[in-house]
């Protein structure tokens, strides 16, 4: 049944090659650049960034507890572990496996009625990458992931990560009906982190199925964003996770493909801190840093704009809202993790989850 169900979908979607790269294709040339002013940053720190960052890093450790019980905070945490080595961070990193399934919230299982996310598995990934090159995956640990990976390719429901309730609707790995190339991420690197763990040629040759796919709609256009007139089709965290894929499957494989899609990625969002110091430029991550430490609500001089979003046009709900029509300063921005977040609207809320991407940046430079 496994390999009638991966066939029927791997039919369906060279069927529907025709309407996902024209959609796509259209996409691509529907933008028009970000406006950053380095202007609106603080020039100069207000606080040693190496103090800053010892205070942030004692803090998470502090609250390591707490850091678990939101809702998406895999994708954060693996990204803390790809960037140091803490002990604390690597054993929360690992409790997100357990039974054969990627938990959602571990130790919480009356809170994992949702199941691991595409978005998830890509900071996730990022830190089993990490962890491979240090060679800190230990056999216990190893044979949990492999087992939960199994689950989560070759049992029913097929291709999609599951949870112990059985209720998950998320965590498509393989669907007839993905539309665009960061759709097919997800299942490239578990097939190839799991090929390199254990050299079991399954996994490899359910890579190389769906890699020419993959290809070429990578090649057309390697994330969805679509920035035009008044017009958006915004999905920062997809971006985000979309260049988190490409970069370590790069490291992974070192096929181009792969660098061609997070170079692609950051040419349109330059001013990410995180792109930037992946990718060499540290100006951009100091700036972000340095302005980082001044965290504070104050009013930033930029206009708004009223903008149209088209996935909210589509699915007949209110589609209009207000952003700001230059990049926004990191101090009057705090969330879960703000390089994953839009850079032109202000969300600022406490979280256990904040600091880590100030950690990510600052381990970088």
């Amino acid at each position: 049944m496994y390999y009638l169900y991966f066939l029927s979908q791997m039919l369906f979607l060279i069927i529907l090659f025709p309407v996902r790269w024209t959609i796509n294709l259209i996409a691509r040339f529907l933008w028009e650049p970000f406006d950053f002013d380095e202007k609106l940053f603080k020039q100069k720190e207000k606080e040693d960034l190496k103090e800053h960052y010892q205070k942030i890093r004692d803090r998470l450790i502090k609250n390591i507890e707490t850091i678990k019980t939101k809702g998406d905070s895999a994708k954060f945490v693996g990204l803390w572990v790809a960037s140091e080595n803490t002990k604390e961070a690597e054993k929360l990193f690992k409790s997100y496996v357990k039974d054969g399934y990627f938990l959602r919230k571990p130790g919480y299982p009356e809170e994992n009625s949702k199941s691991f996310s595409g978005d998830m598995w890509a900071g996730y990934f990022a830190g089993l990458v990490s962890l491979y090159y240090r060679r800190a995956i230990d056999n216990k640990y190893k044979q949990e992931l492999i087992k939960a990976v199994d689950n989560a390719l070759f049992n029913s429901p097929y291709l999609q990560f599951k949870t112990p309730n059985g209720k998950g609707k998320r965590g498509y790995l393989l669907r007839w009906f993905f539309m665009n190339a960061g759709h097919f991420l997800p299942l490239l690197s578990i097939c190839e982190i799991a090929y390199k763990l254990t050299r079991n040629k399954k996994y490899k040759l359910l890579y190389l199925a769906v890699l020419p796919v993959a290809f070429i709609d990578i090649l057309i256009y390697p994330t969805f964003f679509i920035r035009f007139k008044k017009l958006r089709y915004s999905q920062w965290y997809y971006v985000h996770s979309n260049f988190t894929y490409y970069y370590y499957l790069y490291k992974l494989t070192g096929n181009p493909i792969y660098r061609y899609g997070y170079e692609f990625i950051y040419k349109r969002f330059y001013f990410n801190p995180e792109f930037a110091a992946l990718t060499g430029n540290k100006e951009i991550a100091v700036l972000f840093l340095k302005d980082y430490t001044h965290k504070n609500k104050e009013p930033v001089p930029v206009e708004q704009i009223r903008v149209k979003n088209l996935k909210d046009l589509i699915r007949g709900k209110k589609a209009d809202y207000l952003e700001f029509k230059k990049i926004l300063p990191s101090r009057v921005i705090q969330n879960d993790y703000l390089w994953e977040k839009p850079f032109n609207e202000i969300q600022y809320y406490e979280t256990p989850l904040a600091g880590i991407d100030f950690i990510r940046v600052y381990n970088l430079l």
